[in-house]
C-alpha cells in the first residue's frame, strides 16, 4: 500500500519505515510534528528533540515532507483517548489529514512506537477517523534484540539526549573547545574527543607574557609559540588570552582568589561560551596533575562545562604506546624530568622508546 511515514527524528520511526519499504510499501511522503520555535515540549505523545534535522530525512530519500506546528496541548491524559479539539493530538489528525487530501490513495501510517499505549492508542484514534491503518512492526519487539536488528541493518544512530536510566552525559555528542597547550597530552586529548564523536568547534590556549616561559603547576607555556598553527591545520577558530595572574590558591583543593592563574582560564572559557552558548565540553590533557584537573573542574562547573580527560590516570607507558600507533610524532623541545637529558631534544617519542627498550 500508499505510505506517509511519521518521523520525529528519532531511530525508531525511521527504522520502523524501513520496515515498510522491507513489506513492500510504497512509501510516498513523511510526515512531521515539530514544537513551537523548535524548542522542546515536555509530551508523552511526541518526540520533538532533534526536530532541526528532519528536512535531511526528505532530502536523503527524495520524498516530500508534511510538517506541521505543535499547537495543541495534552488534555486527554488517560490510556484511551477522549476527543478534544485542543488536544495535541489533533494537530496529528490536522497533518494527516491534509495529506490524504494531497493523495487520495494512500492507507498507511509508518508509526514507531514500541512500547507506549498511550502513543499508539492516539494514533490509532486518528487513523480511524481518517481511514488510514497504522503500521507499527517494532511494537513490543523486545529492545535489545531490536536495538541488535538496527545495528545489523547499519543504523548510525546517535544519542543526542538521555533521559533513561544507564545513561549518562558522557554518551552524548557535544559541542567541545579543546584547551591546547603545544605539548602531546592535550593534542591527544582532543584526539579522543573527535574519537569519542564529539564536534571540537574551537580551540584555547594561554599564553605567557612575552613568549617568556613560566614558572606554573597549572599551564604549560614551553612550545607555545607554535599554537596558530594548530588552529590553521585544523581549519578552527582559535582563541588566546595572555595569563596574568599569579599561582595564589597553592592547596590541591583551589579556593576562589581573583588574582590567582585559574582566573585566565575562567575568562577566557567565559568568552567562548558567549561566542558559542552550545558549547558543552571542554579537552583536557590532564594526566596525573590533581592539582591542575581540580583547577579545570571549578571553572567548569562555575560555566556549566563538561571537562573531558580522557588520558586521566591513564598508564603512561601505555599512553605513549597509543600516541606512536595513532601517528603522533610529537617532538622533545625541553627536557625537565628524571631520565631525560640534553641530547634527547629534537627526537621524537618513537625514538625515544626506542631507545628505552
Amino acid at each position: 500500500m500508499k505510505v506517509v511515514a511519521l518521523i520525529s527524528g528519532g531511530k525508531d520511526s525511521c527504522f520502523n519505515m524501513l520496515k515498510c519499504f522491507e513489506e513492500g510499501h510504497q512509501v510516498v511522503c513523511l510526515a512531521n510534528l515539530f514544537p513551537p520555535e523548535q524548542e522542546e515540549i515536555d509530551s508523552y505523545m511526541y518526540q520533538s528533540v532533534g526536530s532541526e534535522g528532519i528536512e535531511l530525512f526528505a532530502e536523503a530519500l527524495g520524498l516530500s515532507l508534511f510538517r506541521r506546528q505543535i499547537n495543541g496541548k495534552p488534555k486527554s491524559l488517560e490510556n484511551e483517548y477522549v476527543f478534544d479539539s485542543e488536544d495535541e493530538v489533533e494537530d496529528l489528525f490536522q497533518l494527516l489529514d491534509e495529506i490524504k487530501r494531497w493523495d487520495p490513495e494512500i492507507e498507511g501510517v509508518s508509526v514507531g512506537a514500541i512500547n507506549s499505549t498511550y502513543q499508539k492508542k492516539r494514533v490509532e484514534d486518528v487513523c480511524q477517523r481518517l481511514e488510514l491503518k497504522p503500521l507499527c512492526y517494532l511494537w513490543e519487539v523486545d529492545q535489545l534484540k531490536l536495538l541488535d536488528s538496527m545495528i545489523s541493518a547499519g543504523i548510525e544512530a546517535i544519542i543526542i539526549k538521555v533521559a533513561a536510566l544507564g545513561l549518562d552525559i558522557p554518551n552524548i555528542i557535544m559541542k567541545v573547545v579543546a584547551l591546547i597547550s603545544g605539548g602531546k597530552d592535550s593534542c591527544f586529548n582532543m584526539l579522543k574527543c573527535f574519537e569519542e564523536g564529539h564536534q571540537v568547534v574551537c580551540l584555547a590556549n594561554l599564553f605567557p607574557p612575552e613568549q617568556k616561559e613560566i614558572d606554573s603547576y597549572m599551564y604549560q607555556s614551553v612550545g607555545s609559540e607554535g599554537i596558530e598553527l594548530f588552529a590553521e591545520a585544523l581549519g578552527l577558530s582559535l582563541f588566546r588570552r595572555q595569563i596574568n595572574g599569579k599561582p595564589k590558591s597553592l592547596e590541591n583543593e583551589y579556593v576562589f582568589d581573583s588574582e590567582d592563574e585559574v582566573e585566565d582560564l575562567f575568562q577566557l572559557l567565559d568568552e567562548i561560551k558567549r561566542w558559542d552558548p552550545e558549547i558543552e565540553g571542554v579537552s583536557v590533557g590532564a594526566i596525573n596533575s590533581t592539582y591542575q584537573k581540580k583547577r579545570v573542574e571549578d571553572v567548569c562547573q562555575r560555566l556549566e562545562l563538561k571537562p573531558l580527560c580522557y588520558l586521566w590516570e591513564v598508564d603512561q607507558l601505555k599512553l605513549l604506546d597509543s600516541m606512536i600507533s595513532a601517528g603522533v610524532e610529537a617532538i622533545i623541545i625541553k627536557v625537565a624530568a628524571l631520565g631525560l637529558d640534553v641530547e634527547h631534544l629534537g627526537k621524537t617519542i618513537k625514538e625515544i622508546c626506542s631507545l628505552s627498550n
